[in-house]
């Protein structure tokens, strides 16, 4: 299967990402997960945590990713707070990239 980005990137997002939240699992969903992406998709990075994800750190990690050197947008959700029908979808097509410990 082909994929949207490359080890070093999701290597350089588990490590960003973990900074931030280091006990969360971290999901790789979207169009980038599979072979029909484009250069201009967006990666769609799915947090799992025990809680919800404090929303000032959320709104820091956002702001560090969007001026990151990444050659896409990184659109990040957090499980806690999207519908069952939308979880039931990204558990269905998503790669885990970290389990978080």
């Amino acid at each position: 299967m082909k994929k949207g980005w490359t080890q070093q990137e999701g290597d350089y997002l588990t490590s960003v990402i973990s900074a931030y939240f280091p006990n969360v699992t971290i999901s790789f969903f979207g169009s980038r997960v599979g072979d029909k992406f484009k250069e201009t998709s967006d990666l769609d990075v799915c947090l799992k945590a025990d809680v919800p994800l404090d929303l000032s750190k959320w709104s820091q990690l956002e702001s560090d990713l969007s001026q990151s050197s990444l050659p896409y947008k990184v659109d990040l959700l957090d499980w806690s707070r999207i519908t069952d029908d939308f979880r039931k979808v990204i558990s269905a097509k998503s790669v885990l990239i970290s389990s978080g410990s």
